[in-house]
This record gives C-alpha cells, sequence and structure tokens, in this order.
C-alpha cells in the first residue's frame, strides 16, 4: 500500500496503490498558507479539490498480479 520501496524490493514483486503522498502533502501546504494569507477561503479550496486530480490514486500493478 502506497507504493512503498519494499514492495519493489520482496520477491515476488507486490501490486500496490500510489496515493501520490507528496502531491497531497504541497496541495495542503500551500491550502494552509494561502489561507492564513487571507488569499483563499476553506470553499474556494474544497472547489479546487473537486476540479483537482490529487486526491486520485493509482493501482501499480506487478508481479504478484496473476496474468490472465
Amino acid at each position: 500500500y502506497n507504493n512503498y520501496l519494499i514492495s519493489r524490493i520482496v520477491t515476488p514483486k507486490i501490486t500496490t496503490v500510489d496515493l501520490h503522498q507528496q502531491k497531497i502533502m504541497e496541495f495542503a501546504a500551500n491550502a494552509l498558507v494561502s489561507i492564513l494569507e487571507g488569499t483563499s477561503t476553506r470553499e474556494h479550496i474544497l472547489n479546487q479539490l473537486q476540479d483537482n486530480e490529487v486526491l486520485s490514486s493509482e493501482i501499480i500493478e506487478r508481479d504478484s498480479v496473476k496474468k490472465r
């Protein structure tokens, strides 16, 4: 889960989900700063989240998935 390095090291390589934590943390930090500076509102941030793919995830298929 979350595409940790161990999922690529073990045998078989493990299928995982990448949550894009770095993007989420950057978005959250920028949102907090903009709210504190008064350049954005909570509602604006929520609208950005709905329009943005920041909270999307990605399945990373590796050797642990049975090929059909």
